[in-house]
């Protein structure tokens, strides 16, 4: 038995094990459905069971994804469900829907399952494996021109590790690395010190931010910010992230009149931009690697921006697997050695 066979048979079998009865909702209630059965220890294939279930929605979408039949992936949740003493999902019609406490218990089962996933991979790495996952997100920038060049480096030296990359950034990007749902994130550093809490950051390099439009613009030729007030912004990133760049803009001295539209796809950003009178903030970097392709031009502004200072962040409550630090260290290497940027 290997040392995460023994971690997996040991210390995760008892994981949320709670004799209580719980109603459909998961809360205690002596007319529960589940009153005086005796709990079951939960087991690791039951946390697997809950998130593939969570993740297609099906009972049968769940056995397709687990190769196991349908009546051993409701035996399983039935086994879940009582060793937990809650209700986890109801079924309807359209499907497997969490219940209330559903939804924590589903959260907390991703976490159970990347950690023991991290936690196998680092034991077959400390073996001399050179084996392993990592899960990056990336905001545009990075994609752009931080993430390709590291990630042929790191494949040199780690063919057999999977690599895997999502696109965003702050906020959304964060929450994902504090709960374990992924490794690494290459984006603008935090902005505020309650933004960075849970987190390691480590600069990369920065970039001017500038004012960008369609060649075509209105807007094109505006120098002051009372001009720029009325038009329709864009912004790079979730709605999450809306109140951040809302909150640098006021400090401008802007006073925005309509809401931001926003995506995490450069190429919707770009394509509004080109044929709108729509404005975006947007790092130096990107948009000279987008202007020969997309018709959009950088807006005149007299305020000399503040710039977007890139960082390389992990999780500090959670100790990255070695194939993930040795990544870290080729994106750090990159940017060091890239000459286009301002360290």
């Amino acid at each position: 038995m290997t040392p995460a066979e023994a971690s997996r048979k040991g210390y995760w079998k008892n994981w949320f094990n709670d004799p209580t009865p719980r109603d459909e909702q998961g809360h205690g209630a002596k007319d529960s459905p589940r009153c005086g059965k005796t709990a079951l220890p939960m087991k690791p294939n039951h946390v697997e069971t809950i998130v593939a279930i969570a993740d297609a929605g099906t009972i049968r979408g769940a056995a397709l994804v687990l190769h196991k039949s349908q009546p051993a992936v409701s035996n399983a949740l039935k086994n879940a469900e009582d060793g937990i003493g809650a209700r986890i999902f109801l079924r309807e019609p359209t499907g497997m829907v969490p219940t209330e406490i559903g939804h924590e218990i589903i959260a907390r089962s991703r976490t159970i399952l990347n950690e023991l996933r991290r936690l196998e991979e680092q034991v077959r790495q400390l073996q001399g494996e050179l084996v392993g996952s990592i899960r990056l997100i990336v905001s545009p920038l990075a994609a752009i021109k931080i993430t390709p060049q590291s990630i042929i480096a790191f494949k040199r030296k780690y063919p057999k590790v999977s690599v895997n990359i999502d696109s965003g950034q702050s906020p959304s990007a964060f929450v994902q690395l504090r709960r374990g749902d992924a490794d690494l994130v290459i984006a603008p550093a935090p902005a505020t010190p309650s933004e960075e809490i849970g987190l390691v950051c480590e600069h990369l390099f920065s970039d001017p931010l500038l004012f960008i439009t369609g060649a075509g613009s209105k807007f094109a030729d505006v120098e002051s910010v009372p001009e720029l007030n009325a038009a329709q912004w864009l912004m790079f990133g979730p709605k999450e992230r809306e109140p951040i760049i809302q909150g640098y803009l006021s400090k401008l001295g802007f006073e925005l009149e309509n809401p931001m539209t926003c995506s995490d796809s450069v190429l919707s950003v770009m394509g509004l931009l080109a044929i709108s009178d729509m404005v975006c903030t947007c790092p130096q970097s990107l948009f000279d690697q987008l202007k020969g392709t997309w018709d959009v031009v950088q807006v005149p502004f007299e305020v000399e921006l503040a710039p977007v200072n890139m960082a390389v962040i992990t999780s500090s409550t959670r100790p990255p697997t070695s194939v993930v630090m040795a990544f870290k260290e080729v994106v750090l290497k990159e940017a060091k050695s890239a000459p286009q940027f301002t360290q």
